[in-house]
């Protein structure tokens, strides 16, 4: 029914027109079954507010009813517009900010700020695809910025930001939560930039408490006055009723799905309580390093592993939810550069299927060619001839990666079998090949944070990219 871009749209409609008890209740006014409201109450009150300036601009575009399936030409810019605004205002300038403080120099701020910016898999599916997800994820970096400078308060704040806009930030709350418990329980790992602690654990502890309830119960508040309000938003949070997997997600669910029929062997509580355990024993490893060492480092490649095993084996994911791992992996560029590109490259590749459903064929292989030929090249060209030698292997297999992922993206429109037989056989092997890379990343990033020494230099863990990246002239901008 129109894809995800009526979808915001309907929900600027129904934000605007009706009181907030309704928002998530099924009505005469508010059809749950189209496009009904299904994520936290901070995306509500964006909804809300563009809803209103929408009004503005032309009543029509949000008119109860009759607004829906709108095809006005400059409707249509407006939404793309509000897309822009928030992708500037939030994910581009936190993740400028973050790489400003963790940069070695000025010309590695530059590459490294346009390797994140440019990121094709993020763009397609905000400004192609229509979502806002630059929202949440650009508040994940800004709270990792506070991470950096030792703001564990703003850290709690701003991540609790986040996932009050969009739930699937549940990916990353592990590793936070363990980040901040173990910042107050380790106070030698408090502070990344070294600097000793100013408060104690105990009271640290207690003042992370109230910030985070705090932060909840301002989001929450209009929905608290009754139970069945409050029930009616965490039904539509978390639909199970979908099923453990949509389309051909690049998951262990959909990939055994060939072989096992899990919807005729187990029923869904089943599915949900295998599912979760199978995600939480992905988290562990990274869960208890962060906690008994947090830091930077540990931080983000446990947001990595604990992301990456929520997209392989929770209940209910969608194709999507892969950029939630891609962030994460970007912030790793510098210590695992080669890893890092060919990551993101199979992410793309495992949302094809849904770029080809929505026209964007066009703008995916141009933003593709320029993001891997233009801007990769100074990861993959300057490595210095000794790493050259040392990792050729490795170097090998990458690029038999890509050469694959070439030949699967296009026989997605040249192999046609007769007779229509498994018109979804191209998508199926695109979501294999793509969970094939993900199982062995999940298993790869969990290897490097258990032996990860936090006591040992930086220069001893990186993989590929120091000498990749230039890190010559002072610090500053």
């Amino acid at each position: 029914m129109f894809g995800d871009f009526e979808a915001q749209r309907h929900w600027m409609e129904l934000t605007y027109n009706l009181p907030i008890k309704e928002w998530y209740v099924n009505s005469t006014d508010n059809d749950l079954l189209y496009w009904g409201l299904d994520y936290p109450p901070l995306t509500a009150y964006h909804s809300y507010i563009l809803g209103y300036i929408s009004n503005k601009i032309n009543p029509n575009w949000t008119k109860l009813y009759e607004s829906r399936g709108i095809t006005d030409n400059d409707h249509k810019i407006y939404m793309r517009i509000t897309v822009l605004i928030a992708d500037i205002l939030v994910y581009m300038t936190s993740f400028i900010y973050f790489w400003y403080l963790t940069a070695k120099s000025k010309n590695q701020w530059l590459i490294l700020s346009s390797l994140t910016l440019l990121y094709p898999g993020l763009i397609m599916i905000d400004h192609g695809h229509f979502q806002y997800n630059c929202v949440s994820l650009g508040l994940l970096i800004l709270s990792l910025c506070f991470a950096s400078l030792d703001r564990p308060l703003l850290t709690a704040a701003i991540f609790s930001l986040a996932l009050n806009y969009k739930q699937m930030e549940l990916y990353h709350s592990l590793p936070m939560f363990a980040y901040l418990l173990g910042s107050c329980l380790f106070k030698s790992g408090n502070s990344v930039s070294g600097s000793k602690p100013t408060r104690t654990g105990l009271a640290l502890f207690f003042q992370l408490v109230f910030v985070t309830c705090a932060t909840f119960l301002v989001c929450w508040a209009p929905f608290l006055y009754e139970k069945d309000s409050f029930l009616s938003v965490l039904t539509r949070l978390f639909p199970f009723e979908r099923g453990i997997y949509e389309d051909k997600v690049a998951n262990l669910w959909c990939a055994l799905s060939v072989f096992i029929k899990f919807k005729a062997i187990f029923d869904r509580k089943t599915l949900i309580c295998l599912s979760t355990i199978l995600t939480l024993c992905g988290c562990l490893p990274s869960f208890l390093k962060c906690l008994t060492c947090p830091n930077q480092k540990s931080l983000t490649l446990a947001l990595v592993c604990s992301s990456l095993s929520f997209y392989l084996f929770s209940f209910q994911v969608h194709e999507k939810s892969i950029l939630l791992v891609a962030i994460p992996v970007m912030l790793l560029f510098q210590e695992y550069s080669y890893s890092c590109v060919n990551f993101l490259m199979i992410s793309c590749l495992s949302m094809y299927a849904l770029f080809v459903k929505d026209g964007l064929m066009l703008p995916y292989y141009s933003l593709f060619v320029m993001y891997f030929l233009l801007l990769c090249q100074e990861l993959l060209l300057n490595t210095s001839g000794s790493h050259y030698i040392k990792f050729s292997y490795k170097i090998f297999l990458y690029r038999l990666s890509t050469i694959l992922s070439l030949i699967l993206s296009l026989s997605f429109h040249w192999i046609k079998l007769p007779d229509g037989k498994w018109p979804d056989l191209m998508t199926l092997l695109i979501s294999q090949f793509c969970f094939l890379h993900f199982f062995y990343y999940l298993i790869y990033f969990n290897y490097r944070i258990i032996v990860f020494d936090n006591s040992s230099s930086s220069a001893n863990s990186k993989e590929f990219a120091n000498q990749a990246l230039p890190t010559t002239g002072k610090k500053g901008i």
